[in-house]
């Protein structure tokens, strides 16, 4: 299978697909929710897991075939990005508005019915290579949430960070 990069195109309510060998643009955009933004693929490069901020979900999408399963996932309001956890079971979203993190099981396709509250002004996830943490940034607290994958407990002390923190890394484990 061709290694693809996606992008999204907010305004467009789309997202295109690059081939990363050839640096071409596949003609064609795939259609998904209102406003789209985030994207997270899981690790074996079948599914993509596309936020959409302003309809409040998150679409999927066949990588190979490049289409987009007819049904978005409902998570709560402003979904801004997502992460995969390397075994590929679970979707994490972070939710702007509501100051959430939504869980989706990726075989299934669907949302955990209890989001896990984070902070005020989430932006950002990443779960760490071991699949143990997912890692949260909240802008309005400065802060850094940390979540068991496992549990979906939130741990009750955040990281104090800089100011106005907008993402957040994870270095390979050695």
């Amino acid at each position: 299978m061709p290694l693809h990069r996606l992008r999204t195109n907010s305004a467009a309510d789309s997202v295109s697909t690059i081939d990363v060998k050839t640096r071409r643009k596949n003609p064609t955009d795939i259609p998904v929710g209102a406003a789209p933004l985030g994207v997270g693929i899981t690790p074996d490069g079948k599914t993509a897991f596309v936020t959409n901020v302003t309809s409040g979900t998150v679409s999927t999408i066949d990588v190979k075939t490049r289409t987009k399963n007819p049904t978005d996932i409902a998570v709560a309001p402003f979904p801004l990005r997502v992460a995969v956890t390397p075994n590929g079971k679970t979707a994490f979203v972070v939710n702007n508005v509501s100051g959430t993190v939504s869980t989706i099981d990726v075989k299934t396709q669907t949302k955990d019915p209890a989001d896990i509250l984070v902070g005020a002004s989430a932006l950002w996830v990443a779960v760490t290579p071991d699949g143990k943490t997912a890692f949260v940034v909240d802008l309005q607290s400065a802060t850094v949430s940390t979540i068991n994958v496992k549990t979906r407990i939130k741990h009750p002390a955040d990281i104090t960070a800089g100011l106005f923190p907008a993402e957040v890394a994870i270095t390979p484990c050695r």
